[in-house]
C-alpha cells in the first residue's frame, strides 16, 4: 500500500481489488484458493506489528507444546 501513496489509488480501491482477486481465485476450477486444513487464519488488520509478533509467537509456542517441544 505504501508504494501506491500519491498515485490516486485509495486504500478502499486496493481492498476492493484484493477482494475481487480472492473471490476469482476461490472460484477457479483448477487449484482454487482455500484455507489449508489445520491452518490458523489471523486477521491482523487492527494489530500493531508488535501485537502480530506476540500473537504468532504464542501460536508457535502452543503448537510446540502440543507436539512435545522442539524436536
Amino acid at each position: 500500500w505504501e508504494e501506491l501513496r500519491g498515485t490516486g489509488i485509495s486504500l478502499e480501491d486496493v481492498r476492493a481489488q484484493l477482494d475481487r482477486r480472492d473471490e476469482r481465485d476461490r472460484g477457479r476450477a483448477t487449484a482454487p484458493l482455500a484455507v489449508a486444513e489445520g491452518a490458523c487464519v489471523l486477521d491482523t488488520s487492527d494489530l500493531t506489528l508488535e501485537q502480530v509478533v506476540a500473537l504468532l509467537l504464542s501460536l508457535v509456542r502452543a503448537a510446540l507444546e502440543r507436539r512435545g517441544g522442539v524436536g
